[in-house]
């Protein structure tokens, strides 16, 4: 019996991150790098035809679902960002350049105006993920999704990330995490 769990091991860990949480006895954390590395991967698995877009954008939402549940709160993320093709994913992925480094705060607002007048979506481009986070953790909390402590500790850790990190942006304080 030892040599058939022992066999079946590498089968199980390369399963699941909840799947490897219950056989290691460790949380199934899936932080949000790899949940934007596996978002990638999806995303790219669609335009080669590997998998169909439905397909690709329910994977998504359980990638984002696996994300909340290993929080204190869910992600500030709107879920439309697995709507791939949409306005949400495509203005997502402009803010993921300049948290990278690859853009500017202000060409991500150049290039959000070319995505509106492009789509039927006519929200404002005003480069401020912080604000847009702040939003998304008012709606979590509001759908019963999070609790407003949980939230508020995720945004106070996002505020020091961010100071820490130089994360582009308006100033931002832990006196704004006050939901």
């Amino acid at each position: 019996m030892r040599l058939l769990f022992l066999g079946l091991l590498p089968i199980m860990l390369s399963g699941c991150p909840t799947t490897t949480a219950l056989v290691v006895g460790a949380p199934a954390l899936l932080s949000k790098s790899e949940f934007d590395e596996r978002r990638t991967e999806t995303k790219q698995q669609i335009e080669k035809g590997l998998i169909s877009k439905e397909a690709g954008e329910k994977n998504c939402l359980q990638m984002l679902n696996t994300v909340d549940r290993n929080h204190a709160a869910p992600p500030p993320v709107d879920p439309g960002i697995c709507a791939f093709g949409s306005f949400a994913d495509k203005r997502y992925e402009l803010t993921k350049s300049v948290e990278s480094g690859a853009l500017t705060p202000e060409l991500w607002v150049v290039k959000c105006q070319q995505l509106t007048r492009q789509s039927s979506e006519k929200e404002a481009c005003r480069y401020d993920p912080f604000a847009d986070r702040i939003t998304h953790w008012r709606r979590l909390v509001d759908e019963g999704k999070a609790s407003k402590e949980g939230a508020e500790m995720d945004c106070r850790n996002y505020v020091k990330q961010a100071h820490e990190h130089h994360i582009p942006g308006s100033e931002i304080t832990e006196d704004a995490c006050k939901l």
